[in-house]
């Protein structure tokens, strides 16, 4: 033990100025440490010459880096340094002894000595989920600074850490989500009044971080808590997350896609393309919700906000599939079929402006042309002398009898005919003329507006909370 010792102590020492000897530094270690029949101090000893006092630890957790964080696992992986300050009354009786003495047998102001040759507060990671083994390592050392010509020790322990704690993951606002992460230090087996935290940090020390390419450290809390027999002192990391990566990589695209997906209702129909491209669409979708969901915990409460986001895109490029598909049955459909009335009716409401413009332009040119077709049974257009007082077709007779051999009574017939009938049928025929191709065409122009309405309300709906839950 006495080679160990004199390889690895390492000693300020300093006596009105003057640097004392390695026999000197030798004299104090082997009267504390390695002569057994004469030492006062073990390690194994309460640092206390009443045992019923306590000892107060305090303790500073530096931040090196975050070498990983599984959001999936909730757990956390830090890289840091701790420094643990405590007094301890017995490891100096010897030097008390021997600087009382005339002339001194040896004096210094502090000496540093390896970690297992004193005793120190077993500090344990609470909540680890690699090990529960107190930190430390025998190459550390232990610095002890001479306080009231050695009654009492400040003794200073610089311990590393690489430890990798529990974190319950909060994702409700993924990708824009913050994180807060609990590092607990319990002193293990030990009860509150025999080894107690006393703080005086009030927050974690970033000054050594080397930062983060996925989390920045916002904010740190520490705190003291007893709970039981065991006292803690718990750091508190409040990591938020940059999303530049996930808005270029994820939200983008998904945006881009999504109105892609709209541009199907342009297509050509007989293109023969329409139904393969909208299916791609939507296992491009799925695709991206199996990336999203690797990515998140495999939890129900919460769920993320962006993976509602993400269904919600999902069935709406389905709702664009099936819509695709029924409005190629309209451009297929037989020209012969007619088409229903209210069919005809519910697209002159949706796609009213057209329907009315097409009709007014109709009308003028009627009153250009100033013809109009009577309700004869081979519809003849038959050119109308609006003048007479007699009637719209006061001389029908005169003008078709000899062209096209009506007989006179059915000219009698026709004069009767009330322009109110006329009118009636007019659009009874305008509305029979609508073929289905037209009524693809109008599905196509509703359905592009109507779902990039959906897509846009979708987005506006979801990712301006996510965007604004860091203001």
């Amino acid at each position: 033990m006495s080679a160990l010792l004199q390889v690895f102590i390492l000693a300020s020492l300093v006596t009105g100025g003057h640097c004392l000897t390695a026999d000197h530094v030798w004299n104090w270690i082997n009267d504390t440490f390695t002569n057994i029949s004469s030492s006062n101090y073990s390690k194994e000893i309460f640092p206390r010459d009443d045992l019923s006092t306590t000892v107060y630890v305090d303790m500073k957790l530096s931040i090196i880096s975050l070498s990983d964080f599984d959001e999936v696992a909730g757990h956390l992986e830090l890289v840091g340094t701790l420094s643990i300050k405590w007094t301890d009354d017995i490891v100096l009786d010897d030097y008390e002894v021997a600087a009382a003495s005339t002339p001194p047998s040896y004096s210094f102001s502090n000496v540093l000595i390896p970690q297992d040759e004193v005793w120190k507060p077993p500090i344990t990671v609470f909540n680890s989920v690699t090990a529960l083994n107190a930190i430390g390592d025998p190459n550390y050392y232990v610095r002890i600074h001479v306080l009231d010509s050695g009654a009492k020790a400040d003794m200073e322990w610089f311990p590393g850490i690489v430890t990798r704690t529990a974190c319950n993951v909060d994702v409700s606002n993924y990708p824009w989500d913050i994180q807060q992460c609990t590092v607990d230090f319990t002193s293990w087996g030990y009860h509150p009044e025999e080894i107690d935290f006393n703080l005086t940090s009030n927050q974690v020390d970033t000054s050594k971080f080397q930062g983060s390419d996925i989390w920045e450290i916002k904010s740190s809390a520490v705190s003291h808590e007893v709970i039981g027999n065991s006292s803690f002192a718990k750091y508190t990391l409040q990591l938020a997350r940059k999303p530049n990566f996930f808005l270029i990589y994820l939200v983008l695209p998904i945006e881009l896609l999504s109105l892609l997906n709209v541009v199907v209702f342009i297509l050509p129909a007989d293109s023969g393309e329409r139904v393969g491209y909208s299916v791609t669409a939507f296992l491009t979708f799925a695709v991206y919700v199996t990336i999203v969901s690797d990515n998140l915990p495999k939890t129900s409460s919460p769920m993320s906000i962006f993976a509602y986001f993400m269904i919600t895109m999902l069935m709406i490029s389905a709702f664009i599939c099936f819509v695709t598909i029924m409005s190629l049955r309209a451009y297929i459909r037989d020209t012969e079929d007619p088409v229903p009335r209210w069919v005809i009716r519910a697209i002159g409401i949706a796609y009213c402006r057209c329907c009315c413009s097409k009709k007014k332009e109709k009308d003028e040119g009627e009153e250009e042309t100033a013809t109009k077709r009577p309700p004869t049974p081979r519809n003849r257009v038959i050119k109308v002398d609006t003048d007479n007082s007699k009637g719209r077709w006061a001389k029908l007779k005169e003008q078709t009898l000899p062209k096209n051999r009506v007989s006179p009574t059915k000219m009698e017939e026709i004069e009767d005919v009330s322009d109110d009938d006329f009118s009636s049928d007019s659009e009874s025929d305008e509305e029979e003329e609508m073929e289905w191709s037209e009524v693809g065409a109008a599905i196509d122009v509703v359905c592009i507006c109507t779902f990039l309405f959906m897509i846009v309300m979708a987005s506006v709906a979801f990712l301006t909370p996510l965007a604004t839950s860091r203001m």
